[in-house]
């Protein structure tokens, strides 16, 4: 579930990514409807979603974005935050490079588990790629 999808900065940026990629309400009906909570990062470039821990956010994330305006090929982005509060750094676990009309329910349940398996290399989602040739929005 999708612990903030209705507050009104989350909301927001929904709409705003929504708009601009419609796959992305797929993604969201995906995850809002699975027992485990995530929340949305309304801060994040892209959509970014947090399995929580503890009714905290974890270090395990997944964002979603496009890596060239007006391509219909979007990435979904592993990543681990810095276990420092003042870092900006985050420590790549890769990624699936996709056009939306191909990805399937089961790659986004592969996603799903994997965020929430914390990453275990032996979980990676179908078609994951170590790097990606684009540059990862903050």
């Amino acid at each position: 579930m999708l612990t903030n999808r209705q507050a009104p900065e989350a909301s927001a940026a929904l709409e705003l990514e929504i708009g601009r990629t419609p796959f992305l309400a797929r993604l969201l009906d995906a995850f809002d409807a699975c027992p485990e909570p995530f929340l949305i990062d309304p801060q994040a470039e892209g959509l970014e979603l947090v399995p929580l821990e503890n009714s905290e956010p974890g270090r395990c994330r997944l964002k979603v974005f496009t890596p060239r305006e007006g391509k219909e090929r979007l990435c979904a982005f592993f990543y681990k935050r810095s276990n420092l509060a003042w870092s900006r750094d985050r420590f790549s676990y890769g990624g699936v490079e996709f056009r939306p009309e191909q990805a399937t329910d089961e790659d986004v349940e592969s996603w799903r588990a994997w965020l929430l398996s914390g990453l275990d290399p032996e979980r990676r989602p179908p078609r994951w790629r170590r790097a990606f040739l684009f540059d990862v929005p903050e």
